[in-house]
């Protein structure tokens, strides 16, 4: 007792963008998800992603391989985590994956915002919506009636990127031929009618080992699993909606620039493996782009 940490400093969050705003503002955000039991892999990653100085860190779950060891936090998510000081000059929101589980310590490593399971923030020019998979509609129907609160809200609404991020994938491709996994199921019927509905931009996920983005009716879904476990190879569907996946360890860098969402992959060498510009479809007509 009685010792001190070193200081650090951070970025605090650009200002809310709204209706009323005149301009926007500019923000760059990583992106990671599956590091589990790849440290090495994700120590890596974490000193690429520190070169981009990024304002925000978020994780897509699986952060551990077995959520109920106190040891595989520290191995597997604060032993990477320190490369560069990444974790402590960097904010970091979190989803919980389903390694990550339900135990006493993952609940204390992955607390949101007033310490709820799932919950929103704004981010400059763009809303997030960080919501836990593990828990399905039928089980927790709460969660789903939060959603649509939320994605009824002002600030969902005045956003000009609304991002939604969890775990379990609705759509997938890459998997072991042994099981078969397409996606989630509830989430494909509880939650991506809604993603349509209120005009979700961008959905986050990860579960599956490697990268994947494609439109399913309007709304872009990534997978971004790549950040440290087994690289998953062999596909078991096709749902005929992506146009890019590589099977890559990899990380995110996305981008806010006036009215356009600029997202950048990289792989473990730091690679340009791909890239896709969106421009804002809620620009309100006063609000000056060019």
């Amino acid at each position: 007792g009685g010792e001190e940490s070193e200081l650090y400093r951070y970025i605090t969050p650009p200002p809310p963008f709204t209706y009323q705003s005149t301009e926007t503002s500019s923000s760059r955000v990583a992106i990671v998800s599956d590091n589990q039991y790849g440290s090495q892999v994700m120590r890596h990653i974490a000193y690429d992603i520190q070169t981009f100085h990024p304002d925000l860190l978020l994780m897509a779950g699986d952060i551990v391989n077995r959520g109920y060891l106190l040891e595989e936090w520290g191995m597997y998510f604060w032993y990477p985590l320190e490369v560069s000081q990444l974790a402590q000059q960097t904010p970091v929101a979190i989803t919980r994956g389903n390694h990550d589980g339900q135990s006493s310590f993952a609940f204390a490593y992955t607390a949101g915002i007033k310490n709820n399971d799932w919950f929103a923030f704004t981010h400059g020019s763009a809303r997030f919506v960080v919501l836990d998979s593990n828990a399905d509609s039928e089980m927790v129907p709460e969660q789903k009636a939060w959603m649509k609160k939320e994605f009824q809200s002002k600030e969902f609404d005045e956003a000009l990127f609304r991002i939604v991020m969890f775990h379990l994938p609705p759509f997938t491709e890459l998997w072991s031929p042994k099981e078969g996994y397409k996606g989630e199921e509830f989430v494909r019927m509880d939650w991506v009618p809604l993603f349509e509905l209120y005009a979700v931009d961008v959905v986050i996920s990860g579960h599956t080992h490697a990268y994947s983005r494609g439109y399913y009716h309007g709304v872009l879904y990534t997978i971004v699993g790549g950040a440290g476990g087994m690289v998953d190879d062999e596909r078991v569907f096709d749902w005929n909606m992506f146009d890019v996946t590589i099977s890559q360890h990899h990380f995110v860098i996305m981008e806010f620039e006036k009215c356009n969402l600029i997202w950048k992959v990289y792989n473990e060498q730091k690679q340009l493996i791909d890239s896709i510009t969106l421009t804002s479809l809620t620009i309100p007509p006063h609000l000056q782009c060019e």
